[in-house]
């Protein structure tokens, strides 16, 4: 057994365990196993080229798999960038605004000087992080530098 195949084998808990996995795995959980693999040994340093020697694969393997796991990252980033980023901006906002609301109730229905002026602190609190959230432009600088850059890369 090569270092690298022993470095790989003691940090994913030995041999054996590998082994079982790969025995009780299908094809198609091989191959997700394998890719698990390549982007770890990849996020390490290895080159593609080490994670064939690593694995016992061919380069074009790897080759394949790297290409795979791209395109699933650049699908990731387009669902992210056109549906999960607006929805979760939707449920702040929305929960920004629940917040408000409640705080308004508190406030118009105690009798409690304390509870009241806490209450009003809450809803001066909320509006800020409302209008910050809609207009630091900082945060919408990047957020949206971030989404032309994850549209250049899906038009790849």
């Amino acid at each position: 057994m090569t270092e690298n195949a022993t470095t790989l084998t003691s940090e994913n808990g030995g041999m054996q365990e590998l082994q079982t996995e790969l025995q009780s795995a299908d094809k198609y959980d091989l191959v997700e196993l394998r890719r698990g693999k390549v982007i770890e040994l990849l996020s390490k340093g290895h080159n593609q080229s080490e994670c064939a020697k690593i694995l016992g694969v061919d380069k074009a393997t790897i080759s394949r798999d790297v290409s795979a796991l791209r395109e699933g990252a650049r699908s990731r980033i387009k669902t992210y960038v056109e549906e999960t980023l607006p929805f979760e901006v939707e449920k702040a906002l929305s929960g920004i605004g629940s917040i408000i609301k409640s705080a308004w109730e508190l406030a118009d229905s105690t009798r409690d000087e304390r509870t009241h002026i806490a209450a009003l602190q809450l809803v001066k609190d909320a509006y800020i992080t409302q209008r910050d959230f809609l207009s630091d432009s900082n945060v919408l600088n990047k957020t949206l530098r971030w989404i032309e850059w994850a549209k250049k890369e899906l038009a790849k």
